[in-house]
């Protein structure tokens, strides 16, 4: 029964049989027992035929029995599926280690393989390391690097077997036992990652490392804490020559055309505060449960009429699928208030998608399906379900340059009525890069385009309305404390239309200060 779980699991059939050969992904260690701490007895090459004879769940890890010992079933793939009419067990010659004195000592791509892998180029350098290592198996430096480059792809069981290959001819190599420790740790095996961190404590090593190793371990035992809390305070001043204006920005958030109005032109200082506070319970280790709430407010001095007050509630479901999948699922309901008397309330559902391709780059997928309920009774006719769908792209070029470009897609339909400037399709396009100049300061560039156009005709010039927003973010940050940073920005936006009156050009510069706790 074991044995047809597995099948199941791997392939999305379900199959009775007798027996089922699979082939090795890679170089993979045959253990004595279904333990990753278990002794190897030897090894599979990529592609090599095996025939399962059973399968056993350790500790949530599938272990597939093989005629010389157990092999992880992650690195494993279906080959082909024997039949037979006997209960007889399918007979395989058993794979052994290499024999020593047969091994190539050929390594002439070896510092090619090491410069690709310097410069961040990790597939590249792992290809050719893998093809070095076919054959020179119980190289240690090959080895070495052929595990770290499969780490930095977020191949963590491949990094694992790289590691202990080298461990198996040099147990005492503390800088390996430090990267296996990292593999584990990444791989959400915390009480292997904490074990050998632990021992790798009682050798002599320098200070730098004993610290880094603490950090660790600190990590470690705050996973295993169900309860944490963590907010964010902002208090700042500004600039905004523009204050009758909003930015389409805000356009998920309020109704456009209350605060789009260039008849009168105002400008004046502002100040803002912001609290965010964040309650996450660990539910298992796959799932959190969060609870968020936001509070800001926005005061412009001598206008109270435009003063913004703005609070959000949004609990999440936070799914962790795997190592570098994971989703949240996230309900929202907030409130706008334009001097202290409501506005809109909006109710919205927000899943977002998380998949991190690599160490260098990460991807993000999400929709909003959200009701825009107006409080006023003036403008109830501007209730609108609104829609959204956004695809983000960060790359993290360097340690000190990283890129992130954003795609979206909105649609807002009116509920009711007959007003002609409520439904409309809206594409915005952003670009922003951070660069870091120290570990404290750091300054960021950011561009962004919206174009939103009318689906109905505006009835004051009987043409369907088209809008179009560019605009300029730069801002610099300085880290006073670990805590506490100091930021000043800057935002340009020149919004144009085929409606004169709709027609704004606004700058605001602010000054904030942030406290995290």
């Amino acid at each position: 029964m074991k044995k047809v779980l597995y099948i199941f699991l791997i392939t999305g059939n379900f199959y009775l049989l007798n027996a089922v050969q699979m082939s090795s992904v890679g170089y993979s260690n045959i253990r004595k027992e279904a333990s990753l701490t278990a002794e190897i007895v030897g090894v599979l090459k990529k592609d090599e035929k095996v025939n399962i004879l059973d399968t056993i769940n350790t500790k949530g890890r599938y272990w597939c029995q093989i005629p010389k010992g157990y092999v992880s079933c992650k690195l494993l793939k279906i080959d082909k599926i024997k039949e037979t009419k006997t209960k007889k067990k399918v007979v395989s010659i058993p794979t052994k280690l290499p024999n020593k004195n047969n091994k190539s000592k050929k390594t002439d791509n070896f510092s090619d393989a090491k410069k690709a892998f310097l410069n961040k180029e990790y597939k590249k350098a792992y290809d050719s390391f893998y093809q070095i290592f076919l054959n020179n198996l119980d190289n240690p430096n090959i080895n070495f690097y052929l595990g770290r480059s499969a780490f930095m792809l977020g191949r963590f069981d491949e990094a694992i077997s790289a590691y202990e290959r080298v461990l198996f001819i040099d147990e005492n190599a503390t800088r390996v036992k430090l990267e296996l420790a990292r593999c584990h740790m990444a791989n959400n095996s915390d009480e292997l990652a904490k074990t050998i961190f632990l021992e790798i404590l009682k050798t002599e090593i320098p200070q730098n490392v004993r610290i880094n190793i603490k950090k660790n371990l600190e990590i470690l035992e705050n996973k295993k804490v169900r309860n944490t809390f963590s907010g964010i305070f902002i208090v700042g001043v500004g600039w905004d020559d523009n204050i009758e204006s909003l930015s389409t920005n805000y356009i998920s958030e309020v109704t456009d055309s209350v605060f789009t109005s260039t008849n009168s032109l105002q400008s004046a200082w502002t100040h803002q505060e912001m609290l965010a506070l964040n309650h996450t319970y660990k539910y298992s280790d796959t799932i959190d449960i969060k609870n968020n709430a936001l509070f800001f407010m926005k005061n412009h001095a001598g206008f109270s009429q435009r003063n913004i007050q703005f609070i959000q509630f949004f609990p999440a479901l936070s799914f962790k699928y795997s190592n570098q999948l994971s989703v949240d699922y996230t309900f929202i309901y907030n409130r706008v208030l334009l001097d202290r008397k409501s506005l809109i309330s909006n109710y919205a559902f927000h899943p977002k998608l998380q998949f991190i391709n690599s160490k260098s780059l990460i991807l993000e997928a999400s929709l909003k399906y959200q009701k825009k309920s107006n409080d006023d009774s003036n403008n109830k006719d501007r209730d609108a379900m609104f829609y959204e769908t956004s695809l983000n792209a960060q790359v993290i070029h360097t340690d000190k340059l990283s890129t992130t470009n954003e795609l979206k897609y909105a649609q807002e339909k009116k509920i009711r009525g007959v007003l002609t400037d409520v439904d409309y399709n809206l594409y915005s396009l952003s670009t922003a890069a951070v660069y870091k100049f120290t570990d404290d300061l750091s300054v960021s560039l950011k561009a962004k385009l919206f174009h939103k156009s009318y689906l109905e005709k505006y009835i004051p010039t009987k043409n369907k309305r088209v809008d179009n927003e560019y605009q300029g973010y730069f801002s610099t940050t300085y880290m006073l404390s670990k805590k506490n940073i100091l930021q000043a920005e800057y935002i340009y936006t020149d919004h144009q239309s085929n409606y004169n009156d709709f027609e704004f050009k606004k700058n605001t510069f602010t000054i904030n200060f942030i406290s995290m706790f």
